[in-house]
């Protein structure tokens, strides 16, 4: 279970134990996309399809931004990405969106 802005609760030990490391991170640090961007580490499950299931968590994050722009956790989450990796921001720049589809079953 993650946040819509992909925070990892620290009660959620089985999602800790997917990401070595973050663990070891404050828990108001613990998020998936910080996670992703900030250890190198984060991409080797991944392989080469890194940068597209990325790109599809930047659009997720990009849709929420667009609908709650005022979200507190979203834009310090982006604020602080944009500043330390060039990588999100350049991905956060391309302005791509998704929308979440639920499956009805």
């Amino acid at each position: 279970m993650v946040s819509r802005t992909n925070d990892l609760p620290a009660r959620n030990p089985s999602g800790l134990r997917l990401l070595p490391g973050i663990e070891d991170w404050p828990v108001g640090k613990r998020n998936i996309t910080r996670y992703a961007f900030l250890r190198p580490a984060a991409r080797d499950p991944f392989a080469d399809d890194w940068h597209n299931q990325i790109r599809g968590g930047m659009a997720q994050l990009r849709t929420l931004a667009g609908t709650d722009p005022s979200d507190p956790d979203l834009t310090r989450l982006v604020g602080e990405l944009l500043l330390i990796s060039p990588e999100f921001a350049r991905m956060w720049d391309r302005y791509e969106v998704r929308l979440l589809v639920k499956d009805p079953d």
